[in-house]
């Protein structure tokens, strides 16, 4: 049953081999390395809940498009919780055997389902819950906010060894440009760890020039302004400096944080990869650009 709620839209125990099939993104990485706010950004609202300092995720949450905000909490002797409009720290704690899907107004998941999962590094338990997550997937989002140490080059290799599609974002840190030398330095390390480890096999890069793809995630929520009043000011107030100096726009702040290039190539690479034989998908990964789709469509139609 767990598997048939991950996959696909089958809340009522309906047959998962004739259920509709959308591509499956989970989210992953260490724990306060901003999964849940890159989830929260792409979905453009305050779904999942964040932290600053303490462990936020600890379950495995499936996000897929709805009409309107509701979770559905799937517990172990087969019955089901709604929850109608929910914030984040509303829906329960999870009982062991269960799961959360919670639907969401989001063009974003018109086009695939997202899997947010616990962080890994934080205990043995929410480590077992984000390499759960990964089987599940059809691809994989790593983020990071530093070089790669052992536990990120072990969840890698899982991933890897899953052989599941993923790519790796860097989270830039308060008023570090994703384009400065300090991230492109970073990206490069750890591009280069994942070849020497490896781990290269499966890896599809959002940019051929940003093969590690850097994007400061705190400029990107405060631009979008989802968050609450009093976080969005306590934030705003971490890049106040960054943003009066340059008389940054919120609309500017978001193409400097570079989540709105990130986004576009991330969709449509997760929207259509289900449908690219396997062979195929790295020869195709390798020419990526930011404007690669049309390319990509006429490969995969065969024009």
């Amino acid at each position: 049953m767990l598997r048939c709620i991950m996959i696909n839209d089958t809340d009522r125990g309906a047959d998962c081999s004739t259920a509709p099939r959308k591509s499956l993104l989970a989210l992953a990485g260490k724990y306060q390395n901003g999964k849940s706010t890159f989830l929260n950004c792409l979905l453009g609202g305050m779904y999942a809940l964040e932290g600053d300092g303490t462990v936020t995720t600890k379950h495995i949450a499936k996000y897929t498009y709805g009409e309107y905000r509701e979770a559905k909490l799937f517990l172990p002797d087969g019955t089901i919780q709604v929850l109608s409009s929910p914030m984040p720290d509303q829906i329960p704690k999870q009982e062991k055997g269960s799961t959360i899907q919670v639907s969401v107004y989001s063009p974003v998941l018109m086009k695939m389902d997202i899997l947010d999962s616990p962080g890994c590094g934080a205990s043995k338990t929410d480590d077992r819950e984000a390499r759960e997550a990964v089987t599940y997937a059809d691809m994989v989002i790593y983020v990071i906010q530093k070089e790669l140490d052992f536990e990120d080059v072990s969840f890698l290799k899982d991933i890897t060894e899953h052989n599941k599609y993923y790519t790796v974002i860097l989270n830039c840190l308060d008023e570090k440009a994703p384009d400065d030398a300090d991230a492109k330095q970073i990206c490069n390390a750890v591009m280069a760890k994942i070849t020497t480890e490896h781990l290269d096999r499966n890896y599809l890069p959002l940019s051929k020039e940003k093969q590690v793809y850097p994007v400061n995630l705190l400029w990107a929520q405060c631009a979008l302004g989802y968050l609450p009043e009093l976080e969005h000011r306590r934030k705003r107030n971490k890049i106040k400096n960054f943003m009066e100096q340059d008389n940054i726009t919120p609309l500017s702040l978001l193409e400097k944080s570079g989540f709105l290039s990130l986004r576009s190539v991330l969709t449509n690479l997760v929207a259509l990869s289900y449908n690219i034989p396997s062979a195929s998908m790295l020869s195709l990964a390798s020419g990526i650009t930011e404007e690669w789709t049309s390319e990509l469509l006429k490969t995969i139609k065969g024009i």
